[in-house]
């Protein structure tokens, strides 16, 4: 019988060894390049603009007229701030 467990999956190929099979187009052009870059950046867009969001922006707006506009700038800068350290942790580990 084998053994399934987790340290058994651990001697698989490399993290780096499994990025290094896909190939890569080495490019200079511009808006391929931006293509490459809008395809994650949409998705982070969509996460954060959700229809349940779009709804509860609208009220709040409907609710507290301009008063939001410093709690929206500082949860902004935030989220900010915390997509950064995440981008960093997740190019270090």
């Amino acid at each position: 019988m084998e053994d399934h467990s987790f340290i058994s999956y651990a001697n698989g190929k490399s993290l780096v060894e499994i990025n290094s099979t896909i190939p890569v187009p080495r490019t200079r052009n511009f808006f391929r390049m931006l293509l490459a870059y809008i395809g994650p950046g949409t998705l982070v867009a969509v996460g954060y603009m959700d229809p349940g969001n779009w709804a509860a922006s609208i009220n709040g707006g409907q609710s507290f007229n301009y008063l939001l506009i410093s709690t929206i700038l500082i949860s902004s800068l935030m989220a900010m701030l915390l997509q950064y350290m995440a981008a960093k942790l997740g190019i270090v580990t």
